[in-house]
């Protein structure tokens, strides 16, 4: 696509980690120039054996992260639609006084950004490449607009029993001396839709109270059949009610909980984490999200005039998708609560007259924190829940 500046860099991603864990990779991506520019909306791909298997977008601070990270060799792709700027001829004479002995380049991300032709070697072409395009005579380099690399040390990553941070530079090509600063990406406020770049799929939002939630349940992954197992394999997996996609598409899909955090710190569905997250749980939901804890439904429901209430009015109002009487339903939160059903033993059960949501506190080793709320009443509890059941996720703005 002609707006789309795009560089893939690859990285030989060495993972070893402890036999049945799995680690996380996780850094930030800053522009090189003297502010250290945060790097937002950067799509990063990892990938085994040149096929993608998981992707993040950077945040607003410019921090990424992947988990469930088990052992192989693995690259990254980063990419990013920002504007490509910065060009002078400043950068065009850093590059002949390198190429001509005087003065050397020394960071790496700013070696390889001088490189504009992408021939390995910087040299007077690449000079004169960079006049031509500030000038305006050239509109593109050969090496593309962007360029991104790790801050020290070489290719490899290494994950041995511990979870990684690694942060990168980001320059434009041929911004040499680091003169650009990006823009930050168009900022997101609460009421607008917002579109998971993972798949393209839209969420709407709703504000209630101090806290900024998706109106729908989360619907990412690819369906499984609900015989088959949700499992740590780098791949978010979901079932929908009847092993049908278009319910999927109205409800959203229903997961484990341990599909929901994505394993992290070890956390399985028979298994507590450890140690137990301080910040906040990305698990499924997109950068910049989070999985809800217990205390943020709690304050959720507290807004909303208690639990004896709060259910009638998070639920969608009428029988269009909720059985007879749908008591106490008015929705005046705008939150729009489905009644999505969940898997059970034997088979999926109440499609239309139950809804759960997990949150990412546990209760217990192989129990976790849902609330649920039915077509009877108004009210919505509060439960420990068997983490190996596959119900709704909901999302939480940062």
């Amino acid at each position: 696509m002609k707006n789309l500046l795009a560089l893939t860099f690859l990285l030989g991603t060495m993972i070893t980690s402890l036999f049945g864990q799995t680690h996380s990779i996780n850094g930030y991506f800053y522009y090189n120039n003297l502010a250290n520019t945060p790097m937002d909306n950067v799509k990063v791909v990892l990938k085994l054996n040149g096929t993608g298997i998981d992707s993040t977008f950077t945040g607003e601070t410019g921090f990424y992260q992947f988990t469930g990270v088990n052992n192989n060799t693995y690259s990254i792709a980063a990419y990013t639609s920002k504007p490509w700027g910065g060009v002078n001829a400043t950068d065009a004479l850093l590059v002949e006084h390198h190429f001509a002995g005087i003065e050397y380049l020394t960071v790496p991300v700013r070696i390889t950004a001088a490189d504009v032709n992408n021939s390995t070697a910087i040299n007077g072409t690449d000079a004169l490449k960079i006049k031509r395009r500030f000038i305006g005579l050239d509109s593109s380099f050969t090496r593309g607009n962007w360029t991104f690399e790790k801050l020290t040390g070489g290719n490899a990553i290494v994950v041995s029993g511990t979870n990684v941070t690694q942060n990168f530079y980001a320059l434009c090509v041929g911004d040499v001396n680091g003169n650009y600063v990006p823009e930050p990406s168009a900022t997101f406020s609460c009421g607008q839709q917002y579109t998971d770049t993972r798949d393209g799929k839209t969420y709407n939002t709703v504000q209630i109270g101090t806290q900024c939630w998706f109106k729908e349940n989360l619907n990412v992954g690819v369906r499984i059949d609900r015989v088959d197992l949700q499992l740590n394999n780098g791949v978010i997996e979901k079932y929908c009610f009847d092993d049908l996609e278009s319910n999927c598409d109205v409800y959203g899909g229903l997961y484990y909980w341990a599909e929901t955090v994505q394993y992290l710190n070890g956390a399985t569905d028979g298994n507590s984490w450890d140690p137990v997250p301080t910040g906040n749980v990305t698990g499924i939901c997109p950068t910049g999200w989070h999985i809800p804890t217990d205390p943020e439904w709690t304050a959720l429901t507290t807004f909303l005039g208690g639990e004896n209430v709060a259910g009638g009015k998070m639920k969608e109002a009428g029988t269009a998708h909720w059985s007879p009487p749908n008591g106490g339903a008015t929705n005046e939160s705008g939150f729009t609560a489905l009644p999505a059903g969940t898997t059970m033993n034997y088979g999926f059960a109440y499609l239309h007259t139950n809804t759960y949501w997990w949150s990412s506190t546990e209760c217990s080793t192989g129990g976790a924190i849902n609330r649920y709320t039915y077509s009877a009443w108004g009210t919505i509890y509060n439960i420990c829940w068997s983490k190996g059941q596959g119900i709704s996720v909901r999302c939480l703005k940062n």
